[in-house]
């Protein structure tokens, strides 16, 4: 499926009113009804393009539940590279793996392995080939100057720089699967990388 335009993603985001600190926010890849606001099961932010919405406007000190399923980076245009995911907000945690209804964590499907995709590959053609590498998101999720960020199974792939990128940041990553970048550049590159000061924690 083809995302929206950036200039589409930018007027979401422009009417989309923050989250207040310290609540739960809801992201529903299969959802197609409510309010699209995130502020509970029903009316979670909507889409495979949900998760970034959430991600660039929820309040530092919140939690972000999302459903299983796949997102997928922001596509910027025919030809170009994608826009990845990006934690914009200090204390923040990503906890994934949900099927949609659940009032905590403990009711989440039992865990085999993660089932909340974050894609890179924003228009889902990734064949092997170059040309279908054109759209994908050089790093698929990036997290600087936000410590601490805390994350929980997640399968990240479809990078073609790095799959998760961390700076001055202390991250927790719970459960979760880096795989599929395809390149890698100097002193970022392969699936996850760290700099500046970032630390991380991998359960």
């Amino acid at each position: 499926m083809r995302g929206l335009p950036l200039y589409a993603t930018l007027a979401l985001l422009a009417v989309t009113a923050p989250p207040a600190a310290g609540q739960i926010v809801f992201v529903d890849a299969d959802l197609t009804t409510g309010a699209n606001d995130g502020s509970s099961w029903a009316d979670a932010f909507q889409g495979s393009r949900g998760l970034r919405v959430a991600l660039a406007t929820t309040s530092s000190g919140s939690e972000i539940w999302a459903t299983e399923g796949v997102y997928r980076a922001g596509f910027a245009g025919a030809g170009s590279a994608g826009n990845g995911f990006e934690v914009r907000f200090p204390e923040l945690t990503l906890r994934c793996g949900f099927v949609g209804g659940e009032t905590s964590i403990h009711e989440r499907p039992a865990f085999d392995t993660p089932t909340t995709v974050l894609s890179g590959d924003t228009l889902g053609d990734d064949d092997g080939t170059p040309a279908s590498l054109c759209d994908n998101a050089p790093t698929v999720l990036s997290a600087e100057t936000v410590d601490p960020f805390a994350m929980d199974r997640i399968a990240v792939e479809g990078g073609t720089d790095v799959g998760f990128f961390a700076r001055r940041s202390a991250v927790r990553v719970t459960r979760c699967t880096f795989r599929g970048s395809t390149r890698g550049a100097v002193a970022r590159g392969g699936n996850v990388g760290l700099q500046l000061r970032a630390a991380g924690t991998f359960v």
